[in-house]
């Protein structure tokens, strides 16, 4: 049984805390959450509260690299401060679980990097990679041949063809196309619904907008 913090404390946090404790309660006992941000003592799920941020905790015997496992849980709304939390982490000795939902699919030439979480319906075809400390949603779908790198976070339902190749700290919003045989850089944003059908260098937003229509009364 491997007892683990969770290293954020909000939205995602919390997801994952569910994850666990639905999926994983027979491999993984929750101890709490680290917060950078929050003050220890806050209930945020159930019984499980914030224990402090992370050198303080890293401080404490029990919850030290030696006795304790870190679950990645900061979410996207500051792309580089997650991967600057995630270094934190590693530079501190903790060990990063890796979390894949039994309803994901994984093909066995797939390579995935430590602390990386995977949701339910996700399929990731054969001979891809996908980095660490990634988060990739519900019913994502990566083709064959694809590299993906560290620190990306691919929300729901988004589609990547084969032999492409995603560099670090993207977030690609809900149920986003990317086509085949294309490169995407570093710290891009791609908003939701967007076809993605041409390479991304660095540093890129790439908003696609789509009308919304009311739908009459009867």
């Amino acid at each position: 049984m491997t007892t683990a913090l969770i290293y954020g404390s909000g939205r995602l946090g919390i997801q994952i805390g569910h994850l666990v404790r639905n999926h994983f309660s027979d491999a993984i006992q929750l101890a709490g959450f680290i917060d950078d941000t929050k003050p220890a003592g806050l209930a945020i799920l159930d019984d499980l509260k914030t224990m402090g941020g992370l050198a303080d905790v890293a401080a404490h015997n029990d919850l030290s690299p030696t006795a304790v496992s870190l679950i990645f849980g900061i979410g996207y709304s500051d792309m580089s401060g997650r991967i600057q939390a995630f270094s934190k982490a590693v530079e501190a000795g903790y060990e990063l679980v890796t979390l894949i939902h039994p309803a994901a699919t994984i093909e066995p030439t797939v390579e995935i990097g430590s602390g990386t979480i995977i949701q339910a319906g996700a399929v990731i075809d054969n001979c891809s990679q996908v980095g660490a400390g990634c988060f990739i949603d519900i019913g994502v779908l990566v083709s064959e041949f694809c590299e993906i790198g560290d620190n990306n976070f691919i929300a729901a339902g988004t589609a990547i063809g084969g032999y492409t190749a995603i560099g670090h700290s993207n977030f690609i919003g809900m149920n986003c196309t990317i086509a085949d045989n294309l490169t995407v850089g570093n710290n891009n944003l791609v908003n939701a619904q967007t076809l993605v059908y041409k390479e991304l260098s660095d540093d890129t937003k790439v908003v696609e907008f789509h009308d919304q229509h009311e739908m009459k009364r009867v």
